[in-house]
């Protein structure tokens, strides 16, 4: 059977999302040059192979063009084999390819070679803390479209005991409520699409969806609505 994700280098990054994703059921074939690396996640993986990925005979052999997803994840140590294996991918026809970048210049260079996508997730994780320290009530943001997020804020202490008909989330923030999750009994209970009369109780977390600087006026308010 072959695996529908292909995840090419398993320093950190790449050993922590190949584990990642066998546990949200996704078949995962994992590839690094390094013996110890492949030994590491052998036993996690469905299928685990130690070979130089720019090797295209090797690449070839393994059955990584009939792969769905390819996930170039070499690390800083490993730029120059980076932008070959993403190249090789490329012309191998691969239908996704998500390649690992350190700097601004290797992103524009992996997008050049072929890659779909390009992260770079110590920058991303650097962008995600400085959110969260500039704004104390956001829990986390997934951006869905230009200047459009998911976001999960704690409820402002102005609105507990309030119904969603009371505050006018959308009315004064531009913002829609699509789920509150709160704890209930030591269990983290979510309620998606929340009715106009449902109450926000202390410590409740709202997924809110609309404009990023909406999301901002949210979580830095501290005013009580009328």
């Amino acid at each position: 059977m072959l695996a529908t994700t292909v995840v090419i280098g398993l320093g950190q990054f790449g050993s922590r999302l190949a584990t990642a994703l066998v546990s949200r059921k996704v078949q995962v074939m994992a590839i690094d040059r390094r013996a110890d690396r492949v030994s590491k996640v052998a036993q996690v993986v469905d299928r685990a192979i130690c070979f130089d990925a720019t090797d295209e005979a090797a690449m070839l052999e393994a059955a990584v063009d009939r792969t769905g997803v390819a996930v170039c994840a070499l690390g800083e140590d490993a730029i120059q084999a980076s932008i070959m294996v993403t190249a090789l991918l490329s012309q191998m026809g691969v239908p996704r390819i998500i390649a690992r970048s350190i700097t601004e210049l290797q992103s524009r260079i992996l997008l050049r070679v072929g890659a779909h996508e390009v992260i770079n997730p110590e920058q991303d994780m650097g962008e995600r803390l400085a959110q969260r320290l500039a704004s104390p009530g956001l829990i986390d943001e997934i951006p869905l479209a230009d200047n459009v997020s998911i976001a999960e804020v704690k409820a402002p202490e102005s609105f507990v005991g309030r119904t969603l008909m009371d505050l006018h989330v959308r009315k004064n923030f531009g913002l829609n409520v699509v789920a509150i999750r709160r704890e209930r009994e030591g269990a983290s209970y979510v309620q998606s699409n929340p009715q106009a009369n449902d109450r926000i109780e202390r410590g409740d977390l709202l997924f809110v969806m609309g404009n990023e600087s909406d999301i901002r006026r949210l979580t830095d308010s501290a005013k009580v609505l009328r």
